[in-house]
């Protein structure tokens, strides 16, 4: 059993605050309800990243459906359907482009 295992059956009484001492190693209440803040803390942080994640993602996602039909724009009045073939093929130029600026970098700190 792991630390937030414990402390969480510790909050919902499954556990004495002794038990929770001897498997959390914590040596006071406070080292414990400190404990319990920044596991809080650390649940609501991955909560906003997904959450930001999420937006980003929608976001890049207009982004480049907007650049493949401006770049496209002739392709796309003959072929309507393959936007989303655009949009595949810009994001792996993005990502080739990304890679060759990592080589680069790469080579200038070697």
């Amino acid at each position: 059993m792991d630390v937030i295992e414990a402390i969480d059956q510790w909050i919902e009484q499954r556990l004495s605050t002794k038990e929770v001492f001897m498997i959390t190693g914590f040596r006071s209440v406070k080292a414990l309800y400190d404990e319990v803040r920044y596991n809080a803390q650390d649940r609501e942080n991955e909560q906003e990243i997904m959450a930001m994640a999420g937006f980003y993602a929608e976001v890049e996602a207009v982004e480049l459906e907007a650049e493949a039909r401006y770049r496209f724009h002739d392709f796309l009045q003959e072929q309507p359907y393959r936007l989303d073939d655009c949009v595949r093929a810009l994001r792996n130029e993005k990502k080739r482009q990304l890679i060759e600026i990592g080589r680069r970098f790469s080579m200038k700190a070697a």
